[in-house]
């Protein structure tokens, strides 16, 4: 079994916090238990996505991974503060 949170995040990234809410209103109605703090899980896991990317293009060290990495990683460029 994986975390949900996982595949709540790639939602989040998608279309933002009203995509996972969706989801997470769906799967309650169908009887599903949602804990508390699942949507920010997986909320944090987005934010933290450009680490595991990074990590990636590390191990493949091919330069347009490594140069994806960067501008992932570049709070400027990613449109942070």
């Amino acid at each position: 079994m994986d975390d949900p949170a996982r595949d709540l995040s790639a939602q989040y990234g998608a279309a933002g916090e009203e995509m996972p809410q969706a989801t997470l209103t769906g799967y309650e109605q169908a009887g599903g238990h949602v804990h508390p703090g699942l949507a920010a899980q997986a909320k944090h896991l987005w934010d933290a996505s450009p680490i595991g990317y990074a990590l990636y293009a590390l191990t493949t060290g091919a330069e347009t991974d490594l140069a994806t990495a960067a501008a992932m990683l570049n709070p400027v460029i990613r449109g942070g503060t």
